[in-house]
């Protein structure tokens, strides 16, 4: 996955689910990673949702579908 911001406002962290599961939190650089074979809850259509935080605390969410075969 790769971050990228717009905003006048670093960003400082971002929140990382999975089919709504929360995975973890990461700071900058953003680098984040998961073994697909070790969630509970993977089917064959699984959604991923990164919700970002900046240095004020606005947040903004953006999630896309992604398939396990």
């Amino acid at each position: 996955v790769r971050i990228a911001s717009s905003g006048i406002y670093p960003l400082t962290k971002i929140d990382v689910f999975v089919n709504d599961s929360y995975l973890g939190t990461s700071g900058a650089p953003f680098t984040f990673s998961f073994k697909p074979s070790e969630l509970e809850n993977l089917q064959l259509e699984n959604e991923i949702k990164i919700i970002a935080y900046d240095s004020v605390y606005n947040n903004s969410e953006t999630s896309l579908i992604f398939k396990v075969r």
